[in-house]
């Protein structure tokens, strides 16, 4: 979650610099929850039962994959 939210605050700067406002925030969002929601109606429409369950196990990769990239963003050393 931090590294999304560090992830979110230089997009954002960016778009401060390319002085995008308030609509490029929305349009944003409205993009993002359009991409969420179609992804969901897919999963839900799908019949055979594996492959709802070969979603879950791409999903608990993603997060997996997404764990490993925060620890080594916060790991020490060189």
């Amino acid at each position: 979650m931090g590294l999304g939210l560090l992830h979110g605050y230089s997009n954002g700067a960016g778009m401060a610099q390319a002085n995008l406002g308030v609509t490029g925030l929305v349009g944003i969002g409205c993009a993002v929850f359009t991409m969420v929601a179609l992804g969901a109606a897919l999963v839900v429409s799908l019949k055979i039962p594996w492959a709802r369950i070969a979603i879950r196990v791409a999903g608990s990769w993603i997060a997996a994959i997404g764990m490993l990239l925060l620890g080594w963003t916060f790991r020490g050393g060189s």
